[in-house]
């Protein structure tokens, strides 16, 4: 069954008014919350063999908190700059395009509500009041393979409203995990 880990990146800084977005990097908040959700994930005993993220700061720097904790091996970290802004069909492709050797991967991004309610099949949508969320680290687990999901087999055959939202859902701002 494969299964995709979607974590929004944490916290960023805007104390650089003309810094570049792209090189904005995690506030004193981010830098606190990101290791810190790594840490409940990893509690989680859930399987992750490849990270790809944003290249933006702030994405490379969560993830990066993420892989050390979770013993992820450096070449096992892809950065793909279109990730950074990229639209619902963008970050299919990115999706159908991973390596079928990994079964869980997990994806770091930026605004991924829409994403998400793309390839879920649930009545329950993701809620959108938090469309920009200044949270760290929001993980949201799709899988797929079970009754109501269609089995993508490959990544390739990612689709839209073919996975079903898993029952893990961390959120560092509530300091919540939903389970």
């Amino acid at each position: 069954m494969r299964t995709l880990y979607v974590v929004r990146h944490a916290k960023s800084s805007w104390a650089d008014p003309g810094m570049r977005d792209h090189d904005r990097p995690l506030n004193e908040r981010g830098m606190h919350d990101a290791p810190m959700m790594a840490k409940v994930f990893k509690a989680l005993n859930e399987p992750v063999e490849l990270i790809i993220s944003s290249p933006a700061n702030r994405a490379q720097t969560t993830a990066s908190f993420f892989a050390k904790e979770l013993n992820i091996p450096t070449d096992q970290i892809h950065f793909n700059a279109s990730i950074y802004e990229a639209s619902v069909g963008s970050l299919m492709r990115i999706v159908q395009a991973l390596p079928d050797h990994a079964e869980h991967v997990m994806l770091f991004g930026h605004n991924l509500v829409a994403f998400l309610n793309s390839l879920t099949i649930s009545v329950t949508k993701i809620r959108s009041r938090f469309p920009r969320a200044p949270w760290c680290a929001s993980i949201w687990k799709l899988i797929n393979g079970s009754t109501l999901a269609k089995d993508w087999g490959t990544w390739s055959g990612t689709s839209t409203r073919s996975g079903i939202l898993g029952r893990r859902e961390l959120c560092a701002d509530q300091r919540t995990l939903c389970i």
